[in-house]
């Protein structure tokens, strides 16, 4: 019997991946919801989730966010996917955790024996103790936690000693121990992160309850409802995992999986088969015009970006050291990049062609709402 196949254009595939990120028209869903969604907000940046969240989310505020995560806890804040740090459900942190904490563990482990600069052995075992009967008892800053620690670091010179404090806490966090507090400094820019052990954030996670490949398949599950259709080099690329490993969850979840054939794309795509019909009926709406902020999932979803992005424009999104631009989007696809500067309330935007009338009549409106946005008390 031949393997079932859906055909299917980039425009439909665009489509359904905005209509799961919540960019064609903002949900009434609860924020919560939202972030599951999407499988997270990136967090390397301040402002970055609440602007994800003002995009997707109708009648957002920026208070609605801060109440979830540093009052109601029902959301958590760490290192996850490639590393990086994002805000997930706290009720689905162990998923996220156990999928991709250990390859980020080892990763890590590897880079310390490299860089060197770590007290070796027992040294070393002491401060991680120190510091997680600290960050049991409150939320530190890195500057509070090395004045506690500094009696373990005799020998080293202050640069160095905050080096190894700020390495030994993403060494606690790649295993799911601790995670960040309520950070210093106004909302829109971090001033000093604080941190905390995750059983005083949210004491009903147990990471104990889910083995890394129950975890793992169930992420795939997940991301392929928000990101989908994607192939294997999409989701390592997404979750920072070899593409040996993630071929691996494929490989156990085929018989959930239908294969796509995107026309005119190289590359077998996948997506889960309750989504089959839905994407080639899809969502007809066009997607308004869309200011998303740098690193927003929509833009980290793929290791392609062959639905949102035309390759020309590449290097004007995806700059030096890492770092993302933020992003205008028109039916679908990104036309340009922002930029606001809070020092003197300005909205730069930089367009990558001419556009018409219409589009640049609705940039000019959503960029008088985000600006309003960005600068409400």
């Amino acid at each position: 019997m031949a393997e079932p196949v859906i055909r299917t254009t980039v425009d439909q595939i665009r489509r359904f991946t905005l209509d799961r990120h919540l960019l064609i028209k903002k949900t009434d869903k609860d924020l919560v919801s939202a972030i599951g969604q999407v499988c997270g907000l990136n967090s390397q940046t301040a402002r970055a989730p609440y602007i994800s969240l003002w995009s997707r989310v109708q009648g957002f505020k920026r208070s609605d966010y801060d109440k979830a995560l540093y009052q109601d806890r029902i959301l958590i804040k760490t290192w996850l996917m490639r590393g990086t740090v994002h805000t997930v459900p706290t009720k689905e942190f162990t998923i996220y955790q156990k999928a991709v904490g250990r390859n980020l563990y080892e990763k890590w482990k590897k880079s310390l024996e490299k860089y060197g600069l770590m007290p070796l052995d027992k040294r070393r075992t002491k401060l991680e103790q120190r510091l997680l009967d600290l960050l049991d008892q409150g939320s530190f800053t890195k500057k509070e936690l090395l004045g506690e620690v500094k009696g373990l670091l005799k020998g080293y010179r202050e640069r160095e000693e905050k080096i190894i404090v700020s390495r030994t806490l993403r060494t606690l966090a790649y295993q799911g121990l601790i995670c960040h507090g309520e950070p210093t400094g106004p909302w829109y820019h971090f001033k000093e992160n604080r941190f905390t052990a995750v059983n005083r954030w949210a004491p009903e996670v147990d990471l104990e309850r889910m083995e890394e490949n129950e975890a793992r398949d169930r992420l795939l599950i997940k991301y392929l409802k928000g990101y989908g259709p994607a192939t294997v080099n999409d989701f390592a690329y997404w979750s920072g995992m070899a593409v040996t490993e993630a071929k691996g969850v494929f490989d156990r979840l085929k018989s959930d999986l239908i294969r796509v054939e995107v026309r005119g794309v190289k590359g077998d795509y996948w997506i889960h088969k309750r989504d089959g019909r839905r994407l080639t009926g899809g969502n007809k709406r066009r997607s308004n015009v869309i200011f998303l902020p740098e690193f927003d999932p929509l833009i980290m979803g793929h290791k392609e970006k062959v639905r949102i992005l035309d390759e020309k424009y590449k290097k004007r999104v995806f700059l030096r050291l890492a770092d993302v631009a933020p992003v205008i989007i028109a039916d679908g696809q990104v036309i340009g990049t922002w930029n606001y500067r809070f020092s003197d309330k300005s909205l730069k935007v930089l367009l990558f062609k001419r556009i018409d009338k219409k589009v640049r009549e609705k940039i000019d409106k959503e960029k008088l709402a985000i600006k309003k946005f960005l600068e409400s008390d």
